[in-house]
């Protein structure tokens, strides 16, 4: 009797311990949307045709107006991107670069099939960074199962393999998306930005692992 309740123990403990988390296809597209970080610190890499950077980073809204990314790289030392007055969907370009754009636009000027203007790919993530800052920036966002509409923009959300993926619908020229990959109670533990050209095949991926 002892055997039995001892071994019926050990299977209920043993459900609880190993049960599957809920899939993401129970979750609302919006908070999967509102789960993907786009702030706090952590450490990432870049990765560009199969070459690799590491580096621990920090990423803020500076005085709730500019998205500040500041990259720690070994042997480089800190580089930074801003996206200044992120509240504002388009701002005059003016021309000038920091560290860590400068970095992904020497990536955009090496592809020599594909060129994309350094104009048109910041404007692009502009964008997507706007859209995961939504909440924050008091910006309206509707969702259904499969897409998302923010200020006139239209975004396509996909889940597949437990990766929630987000990107503007019907890009030109190059694709720039980003994903959420292994959701927490609270959010996803890594955020992924990928560039792709209009082959399909990946220019960068930037991937960010929260602390």
């Amino acid at each position: 009797m002892k055997l039995i309740l001892f071994i019926l123990l050990l299977s209920l403990t043993s459900c609880g311990l190993f049960s599957p988390r809920d899939s993401l296809r129970t979750k609302k597209t919006l908070d999967l949307l509102n789960s993907i970080p786009i702030t706090g610190e952590g450490r990432g890499r870049l990765t560009v045709e199969q070459r690799q950077n590491v580096f621990s980073f920090d990423a803020l809204l500076k005085g709730e107006s500019d998205w500040v990314f500041a990259a720690s790289i070994p042997l480089h030392g800190e580089e930074v991107m801003i996206l200044p007055n992120i509240r504002e969907n388009q701002i005059q370009d003016s021309g000038q670069r920091s560290e860590f754009e400068r970095r992904l636009i020497e990536v955009l000027r090496s592809q020599k099939q594909w060129k994309i203007h350094p104009k048109d790919f910041k404007q692009r993530l502009r964008t997507l960074v706007r859209l995961l800052l939504a909440s924050r920036l008091k910006q309206e966002v509707k969702c259904d199962s499969e897409m998302c509409h923010s200020e006139g923009n239209i975004f396509s959300a996909t889940i597949e393999k437990e990766v929630f993926t987000i990107e503007e619908a019907d890009q030109k020229n190059f694709r720039l998306l980003a994903r959420g990959k292994i959701l927490t109670d609270s959010f996803f533990s890594q955020t992924l930005i990928s560039l792709y050209d209009t082959n399909n095949e990946e220019i960068f991926s930037l991937e960010l692992f929260w602390k």
